[in-house]
């Protein structure tokens, strides 16, 4: 079974699985870093500082049978309701539609944005066909990244198929 979660710097096994991901993947080493900016504070402070905080980044992870399968990083601001996702370039597969609903979902509603960005790379023609399909338009490409952009004013379509 499949489930979605916010990255904690502070579960040990779950940093293992992200790293083991990212290396699969050929991504930078986020676990370590994570951990490093993390160390001078205790677990309670980090999550009392992120629901605080006007400004958050975050790790939001598929995952499956205690593995990482798919994950993305969101910046948050709370004062303008606006949020950024970004899907990492994966050097295996594709992401999966069903985490990118979820982590639309999330953003949207347990966060409360009002704005979303989604910058995903161009290279998963699934995902960008799917979006088209949906009718959103790329607002900016990059040679290795395409931006879309969703507003919960509008009825969001996430009947990714």
């Amino acid at each position: 079974m499949e489930k979605v979660e916010l990255l904690n710097p502070y579960d040990d096994r779950q940093l293992e699985s992200f790293n083991d991901f990212c290396l699969y993947n050929d991504l930078p080493n986020l676990a370590k870093s994570l951990q490093e900016k993390t160390k001078s504070q205790t677990e309670q402070d980090y999550f009392r500082s992120l629901q605080l905080s006007y400004v958050t980044d975050s790790y939001l992870l598929e995952i499956k049978d205690k593995k990482v399968t798919d994950y993305c990083y969101i910046h948050s601001e709370k004062d303008t309701k606006k949020a950024i996702i970004t899907y990492p370039e994966l050097l295996k597969g594709h992401h999966h539609k069903q985490f990118l609903k979820e982590s639309i979902a999330y953003v949207l509603n347990d966060l409360n944005m009002e704005e979303l960005f989604l910058t995903i790379p161009t290279e998963d023609i699934t995902i960008n066909k799917a979006f088209t399909s949906l009718g959103y338009l790329p607002i900016d490409q990059e040679d290795s990244l395409t931006a879309y952009f969703l507003s919960k004013d509008e009825k969001i379509k996430t009947n990714i198929k």
